[in-house]
Order: structure tokens, then C-alpha cells, then sequence
């Protein structure tokens, strides 16, 4: 029996301030990974979970010990027993529900184990997904931490196929995610581009997208930066989307940079993707820039397997995609 058996029985104290003295308590001890490690024996999770339904200084306390447990694998498990993703979602989706930046937080942390990734995918045949996907990509701005954690779920949840092709079912609002390449806060700005690289592993999807819209123009957009692209914008949705960030650097974050990379990799799979991108007459020029500026050994060597296979002529026709050695992230 843990030694703290005893003590988390006040978490379902009959009196309010009981509780609220030890979810607090609880609160600065499960920030120590032995404390955790030892809270792993007892019904802790359970009880927290339950306090999710008190009053709002309690839950909340609760929410962020939940949090802080989230970090070990066995207390994960149990929260995904107890059903904490289907709640933690149900509530982020509730306009009334007062702590959706801790909730949230949590089911960004429960999604990265790939075992909570599938509970949220297969929550409500789905149904739950979508909503989620629309919550995060139908706000007219960016305003909390809430639209941030979101997008780190929707990155997370999309490392699994299924997910990719929930998100893929509507191609409107998938292309949202690419009016987002310049987004000015960097960890959202990271997760729709991890996003958009997960669901291209899906390549019986790329010759549909590229003729849906211009994904490669989005997509080097932040490469080359707005004015760098601007003359290329034959139309006006494509005009209107860099005229509003006319002012907007190239992108310098390294991950952001080698995520994009990723993306034009993942295209080159099929011969057919990487006759269509050598006529693209903008791509070239700015793969080659990107490499001259760049000081990260890693993204110059990725710009040149980039450019070796759009400059390579039609005799390489049965040559494997490089592509292939990506790791879905």
C-alpha cells in the first residue's frame, strides 16, 4: 500500500474545504516524479477525476495535478481506462465549460501517448474528432492558449491514419491549416505544419489536393517569404493571402523549416507528384536560396536530396523516393 493511500482519501472528503486543502496539497506534491511514481498504486486518478465536477477552485486544482500525473506512463493508462480523454474533449467542446485552457492542456498531453491519440479518434465513431478538428480550424483568430494546446491535440491525433483521414474527408477545412503557414505564434505555427506533413503521408490524397488548391505555393510561401513570392500569385485568393502578410519575414524557426521540408518530400513519392513539381517554376529557386542562407547542417543536406530530385530528368523513373525514410513525427 502507498504511503499516500491514506491521505487521498480526503480528496472525496463529505466537506468542502477538505477537499480543497488536500487537492491542493496534492497539487505541489505530484510535481516530484517519486511522489508520482508511488501515487501510481492507488486509485489517485479516480479520485481526481471525480473532482472534476466540484466546485471551480477544486477542479481546477484537480485538473492540474492530473496534469503534472500525465507525465507517468502507468498513471496515463489509468486515465485512459477512466475515460479522461472522452471527458476532457466532451468539455472543450461545451462553450459553457469555465476551464478549457487546463483541459486542454491535458488532452494535449494524454494525445502524445498514441494509446490517448486513439481513444480521442475512436471517441464517438469519430464524431468527436471532427468536432474537434473544427473547433481548432473555424475560429476567425487565434485569441488563447486554447486555440495553442488545441492545435498540438489536432497534430498529435493525426499521427494516426485514421485521424489523417477524418481530416482529409473535407478539403475545405483541411486547406485552412495552410492560410496558418505565417501564424505569428510559433508552438500553433508548429503544430499545423506537423499537421499538414502528418496527413501527407497519405499519398493516394496528393494529386487530389494539388488540384484542389495550391498547396506548393502555401507551402513555400514561408520558405521564400511574401514579396519573394508575390509576382508568382497568378490568383487573387493567392494575391489577397500574401498582401496581408506583405510584411512578414521568411520563416527562421528550424523545426518549422524542416517540417515544410518534410512536406516536399513526402510529395516527391510519386513520379507523377515530381513531374508536376519541376514545372513549378518558383519551387526551385527558393529550395536553393533556402540552402545558400541556411547554417543548420541538417536542413542544407534535406534541400539537397530536395533539389536532386527536381533537377533529375525522366531517367529516373524507377528510383525509390527518398521520401520513404520519413518517420511520421
Amino acid at each position: 500500500m502507498s504511503e499516500y493511500s491514506e491521505f487521498i482519501t480526503f480528496l472525496n472528503d463529505p466537506l468542502p474545504h477538505v477537499r480543497k486543502i488536500a487537492v491542493q496539497n496534492l497539487k505541489g506534491l505530484t510535481t516530484n516524479h517519486e511522489v508520482r511514481e508511488a501515487l501510481s498504486s492507488t486509485d489517485v486518478v479516480h479520485r481526481l477525476l471525480r473532482l472534476l465536477g466540484d466546485s471551480d477552485n477544486i477542479a481546477q486544482d484537480a485538473l492540474t495535478c492530473l496534469i503534472n500525473l500525465a507525465e507517468e506512463a502507468v498513471l496515463r493508462k489509468t486515465m485512459f481506462e477512466r475515460s479522461a480523454v472522452l471527458r476532457a474533449a466532451e468539455n472543450i467542446l461545451d462553450p459553457d465549460y469555465k476551464l478549457q485552457q487546463l483541459t486542454t492542456i491535458l488532452l494535449s498531453n494524454l494525445t502524445i501517448d498514441q494509446e490517448g491519440a486513439k481513444k480521442l479518434v475512436d471517441a464517438r465513431g469519430g464524431v468527436i474528432l471532427k468536432q474537434l478538428f473544427r473547433r481548432v480550424l473555424q475560429g476567425k483568430s487565434v485569441t488563447s492558449d486554447v486555440d495553442i494546446w488545441l492545435a498540438n491535440v489536432m497534430q498529435n491525433t493525426t499521427q494516426l491514419q485514421e485521424a489523417q483521414l477524418i481530416l482529409l474527408e473535407d478539403l475545405n477545412l483541411f486547406q485552412n491549416l495552410f492560410e496558418e503557414v505565417f501564424q505569428s505564434n510559433l508552438v500553433r505555427r508548429r503544430a499545423i505544419l506537423g499537421t499538414i506533413r502528418n496527413c501527407l503521408f497519405i499519398q493516394e490524397k496528393h494529386s487530389e489536393l494539388l488540384s484542389t488548391f495550391n498547396l506548393i505555393f502555401y507551402l513555400t510561401a514561408p520558405l521564400s517569404g511574401p514579396r519573394s513570392l508575390i509576382q508568382h500569385a497568378k490568383e487573387s485568393q493567392l494575391l489577397s493571402f500574401l498582401t496581408n502578410r506583405i510584411n512578414v519575414e521568411n520563416e527562421k524557426d528550424p523545426i518549422c523549416k524542416s517540417i515544410i521540408l518534410d512536406c516536399f518530400m513526402l510529395l516527391t513519392a510519386q513520379l507523377e507528384i515530381r513531374i508536376k513539381l519541376r514545372t513549378i517554376e518558383f519551387l526551385y529557386p527558393a529550395i536553393r536560396d533556402l540552402h545558400k542562407d541556411e547554417t543548420n547542417d541538417s536542413i542544407k543536406e534535406v534541400c539537397e536530396q530536395l533539389v536532386n530530385v527536381l533537377v533529375l530528368g525522366d531517367e529516373e523513373t524507377t528510383q525509390e523516393s527518398q521520401s520513404t525514410e520519413l518517420v511520421q513525427k
